[in-house]
C-alpha cells in the first residue's frame, strides 16, 4: 500500500512513508525513533515544515520519496521544490 503525504509538517522516510508530526515537533518524532533530527536526515529522511518547505538535498532523495513529493505537489497544485528539478 502506498503512503501519501497528507500534511505539510512531518517526515518522509526513504521508503516513501509519510509520518505526520505537529508544528515544531520534528525533534520529538526523531526522539521516538531514538535518533536526532540530524541523524534522521543523514539516514535519508526528508523533513517537511510548513514554515520552511521540504528540506532535503536532491542527491539524498530516493525514487519513492521523489514520487511521493511529485504526487503531493500535483494534488495540492504546488510547485515542485527547486532541488527536485536539478540534477546533482
Amino acid at each position: 500500500m502506498k503512503s501519501t503525504i497528507t500534511e505539510d509538517n512531518g517526515w518522509l522516510s526513504p521508503n516513501g512513508d509519510f509520518h505526520v508530526c505537529p508544528f515544531h515537533k520534528h525533534k520529538e518524532f526523531a526522539k521516538k525513533l531514538e535518533y536526532s533530527e540530524d541523524t534522521l536526515i543523514a539516514l535519508g529522511w526528508i523533513k517537511f515544515s510548513n514554515m520552511y518547505g521540504i528540506l532535503a538535498p536532491h542527491k539524498f532523495a530516493t525514487q519513492k520519496q521523489i514520487d511521493a513529493i511529485w504526487d503531493w505537489c500535483q494534488k495540492e497544485h504546488l510547485e515542485l521544490p527547486e532541488w527536485l528539478l536539478t540534477d546533482n
